[in-house]
């Protein structure tokens, strides 16, 4: 019985959704090449006008970073006194 249902759930399914798909209205023959991804693109920028944004990024990302440095260089290091590995309150 187990064995006779494994066989017959997915029969059932795979003729439900042939059934489901022999209902649909289909669409005619298409104009459009079968390769070809209809919808709506944006075009795309000329290679010169890339080049140039992302030069003028690198150089914004440039200026940032030359900034970032020099705060650094002002700003005095910490001085932490790590102590050694016997300085503890705790250790006898």
């Amino acid at each position: 019985m187990k064995t006779l249902l494994k066989r017959f759930v997915p029969t059932v399914l795979l003729l439900t959704a042939s059934g489901a798909l022999a209902e649909s209205p289909l669409q005619g023959p298409s104009d459009a090449p079968a390769r070809e991804v209809l919808g709506t693109t944006r075009p795309q920028p000329a290679v010169e006008d890339q080049v140039k944004e992302l030069t003028q990024t690198v150089q914004s990302l440039d200026a940032e970073v030359k900034q970032l440095r020099a705060l650094e260089a002002e700003r005095p290091a910490p001085n932490v006194d790590l102590g050694g590995p016997n300085d503890h309150p705790l250790w006898p």
